[in-house]
Order: C-alpha cells, then structure tokens, then sequence
C-alpha cells in the first residue's frame, strides 16, 4: 500500500480532481441557486466536461509514468534480492545459529551447580558444540569473497563470528577450587553478557542488509 501511494499518488489526486469536475458540473447549478456573485457566477458557467476531459486524459498519462516506474522499482528490487542472495541465506543461517547458542547457553546457566565440576564438563561441552554444528561456514566464506558487497556489511557479518566465538568461551571451571559460586556466577553473567552482543550483531547484520538493499534501490 505505501509504495501503491508513494508512486500513484498524482494519478489519485487527478482522478479525483476529475470527479470533483463532474460533481460539480452536475450539482453546482443547485449549490448556488439564486447567487449572482462571481463565483456562483463561474460555477454555473463551468465548461465541466472539457476539463473533466483533460484531467482524465492527464490521469492516463500519469498511469503510464506510474506503470513505468513502478517496473523500473520492481526490476531493481529483483536485482537487488539477487545480489543480496547469499547475504540473506546468511542471515538465515545465523538466526538458527543464535537460537541454538542463545538457547544452549541459557540453558547452562540453569543447569550448572556450585562445587559441581559434573554438570559444569557436560554444559561445557554443549556449549561447545552450540558454537560449532550450527556455523554457517561456507556462506560466510561466500560474503566475505564478495567484494562487491561494501566493507561494512561484509564487517557486520564478522562481527557475528565474533560473538558467536565470544559465546563458545564461556565455560566452567571442571576443576574443584573452579567450581564454587563466585566462579560459576561469574560465568553465569559472561554467559548472559555474551548472548545479549551476539543478538546485538545479528541484528545489526540485518540492519546493514537494509541499509545496502536501499542503495541498490536507488542506484
């Protein structure tokens, strides 16, 4: 609806200038009944259908202007989802990365007891195995080849591998004097700290996606 406006908002505003014409030319005679001032004067005398005529023929030249650059809009916007491709799979990708590690970390920080180098071993190794299954390597590889793409989207993306290798080091002390409650609550919060930046990059990767999607529109 809002491009329908952005692009055919002079052909609305001439058919309804045409429509005013014809209620006006119809009704205007009644309206000013028994007035003898200009105006009245210039309603009744109103050459209606002439300029209805001319509105409508304007509109239909203002459909054509629309049509075209409502395609030209279309055509790049085709492009620029076939430049931005592997991009888009990327980000696909890291949103199923970040709920395994997001999810996966949390998770840890239930699970992990105080003086309990057990359950500290096993959340470790689900945590790392979060940072490891999921990664998108070979399409990041990918964007990163691109150097079409500008340096800051291609930046934004590793800046999401850097998160994600900031949440892998968070881990557990194994070892008894590691395990008591200061250390696992300070790896509690890494955890937390960790999880909250890497949502931060992969929003912002999809921020710089837009933002790039929007100069390839204009270009």
């Amino acid at each position: 609806m809002k491009l329908i406006l952005s692009y055919g908002w002079p052909l609305i505003l001439a058919l309804i200038v045409a429509l005013g014409l014809v209620i006006t030319g119809v009704y205007g005679g009644e309206w000013v009944a028994g007035c003898t001032s200009a105006t009245c004067n210039a309603v009744r005398s109103l050459q209606w259908e002439t300029l209805t005529a001319g509105f409508l023929g304007l509109a239909g030249g203002v459909a054509v202007i629309v049509m075209t650059r409502y395609q030209l809009h279309e055509s790049r916007e085709a492009e620029a989802k076939v430049e931005l491709a592997d991009v888009d799979a990327l980000i696909l990708a890291y949103e199923h990365c970040r709920k395994t590690v997001v999810d996966t970390a949390f998770w840890a920080i239930g699970y992990v007891k105080a003086d309990d180098p057990v359950t500290a071993g096993i959340a470790n190794k689900q945590i790392e195995n979060a940072v490891s299954t999921d990664r998108p390597e070979k399409l990041f590889n990918a964007v990163q080849a691109q150097y079409r793409l500008p340096i800051w989207l291609r930046g934004a993306a590793w800046q999401v591998e850097q998160a994600i290798d900031i949440c892998g080091h968070g881990r557990f002390g194994v070892l008894p004097e590691n395990t008591h409650y200061t250390n696992v609550e300070s790896t509690r919060q890494f955890l937390q700290y960790s999880c909250q930046e890497l949502e931060k990059a992969v929003e912002n990767l999809k921020g710089q996606r837009e933002r790039f999607a929007e100069i390839l529109l204009k270009r």
